[in-house]
């Protein structure tokens, strides 16, 4: 990791953990370990039209800690992820995968701080996964657009940081800050592979209005700088306006839509300008025996060839419990895009990934997994190539208490 990226990172945990009590660290904390051996076979491991057919034996060892009171939610996450590959691995050396979590959530009386960090260490081909339990049904953060961009496992490195400040302003209005940065790095660039180190920078200021105890007006003012080595830099601004709420006990939704100004940078030329539009909608389920989460959002994002993409994104994550030991999942990711300015040729790219997901419960600790994995891709308006993948795995899953702190 970078000097100057470790000394952000430290600077904000500081900041936030310094506004914790010591007494806060003395009670028991839960530990959970978790070990998943794993078989995987894939028919075209680098959707290309070469359709090299790829063996994958993985070795995933995670441990979580969390410790949860009324006002206090800390958690942290480290995973590795050790895999060997075999078959048609031409240019497909095996690379470990790394990632860490850390998230704090302080509440007090009118105000709320937040802080959530994000280390990935992954590659282009594979990412390393932040919810690896097929009954979270949440958006998996940081997910990019760059799946498959070239048909090497180039190594990734991704870094995300995001403290945030809410404010109870009234009994019915409150407000708050975010600032968000994420870094993201390459290794081993291979000739002709137009690979491009950045940054992103975006400042968010929110608001939340209480029409009554379900529902919400909310508002959101986003500005951002992406900062692409050897390329211009480009800035986007962004307003959405909607509303939250209950549709009952167990099931949310929200609308959220505005206008979007960008201005994008060009080397020797004067920056594009462009308006356009922002959007969000959801829908999400969480019950016992069933949860889901459908998403679309229309949205700008950076892209690993310095170009800022206008992304249209839909997600559905389900989950259902058939029985006490048997459990059926989904995970689908579909979306498009297109580079915003007038030089923005060749990086349109249409995606969509789906993966069901059996699960059988063994024993509380131990489980059996089956998966299907479909994904299709279209790059530049090229012929379109897909890949099947098939998994089976076996999971190793404990709790325990600490009470040595």
């Amino acid at each position: 990791m970078a000097p100057q990226r470790l000394s952000t990172l430290s600077t904000a945990l500081v900041l936030v953990l310094g506004a914790v009590s010591p007494s806060a660290w003395a009670d028991a904390w839960q530990i959970n370990p978790t070990l998943t051996l794993r078989q995987s076979y894939d028919d075209n491991f680098r959707l290309t039209e070469r359709k090299d057919k790829v063996w994958g034996t993985n070795l995933i060892a995670s441990v979580k800690l969390s410790r949860l009171t009324e006002d206090l939610d800390i958690n942290g996450l480290v995973r590795l992820d050790f895999v060997k590959y075999s078959g048609d691995t031409d240019n497909i050396s095996d690379k470990n995968n790394q990632l860490f979590s850390f998230n704090i959530d302080k509440k007090y009386a009118l105000d709320r701080l937040q802080l959530r960090t994000l280390l990935r260490r992954d590659t282009l081909l594979r990412s390393v996964q932040l919810y690896f339990d097929p009954g979270e049904v949440e958006i998996e953060p940081g997910i990019g657009v760059n799946s498959a961009v070239v048909p090497r496992n180039v190594r990734r490195s991704r870094t995300i940081i995001r403290p945030s400040w809410d404010h109870q302003i009234t009994e019915r209005l409150n407000g708050g800050l975010e600032y968000r940065y994420e870094g993201v790095t390459y290794d081993n660039i291979g000739q002709g592979e137009q690979l491009l180190d950045y940054r992103t920078h975006t400042v968010y200021a929110r608001s939340q209005y209480a029409l009554s105890e379900r529902h919400q007006l909310v508002g959101s003012l986003a500005t951002s700088k992406f900062d692409p080595d050897q390329t211009p830099t480009s800035y986007n601004v962004a307003l959405r306006l909607g509303i939250h709420g209950q549709l009952s006990e167990t099931q949310n939704y929200g609308l959220e839509i505005g206008p979007r100004y960008s201005r994008v940078g060009r080397d020797g030329q004067s920056d594009d300008t462009d308006l356009g539009a922002s959007a969000l909608a959801f829908v999400e389920l969480k019950q016992e025996v069933t949860r889901y989460r459908a998403q679309y959002e229309h949205r700008l994002r950076p892209s690993s060839n310095g170009k800022v993409l206008e992304t249209d994104e839909l997600i559905l994550n389900a989950y259902h419990s058939l029985s006490p030991r048997i459990r059926l999942s989904m995970r689908t990711r579909m979306y498009a895009t297109g580079a915003l300015g007038t030089s923005s040729g060749g990086t349109v790219k249409n995606y969509i990934q789906a993966a069901p997901t059996l699960t059988y419960v063994i024993d509380p600790d131990w489980r059996v997994q089956l998966s299907y994995r479909f994904t299709t891709i279209e790059r530049n308006n090229q012929s379109r190539e897909y890949s099947n993948a098939g998994f089976i795995s076996l999971n190793y899953s404990a709790k325990s208490f600490l009470d040595w702190f």
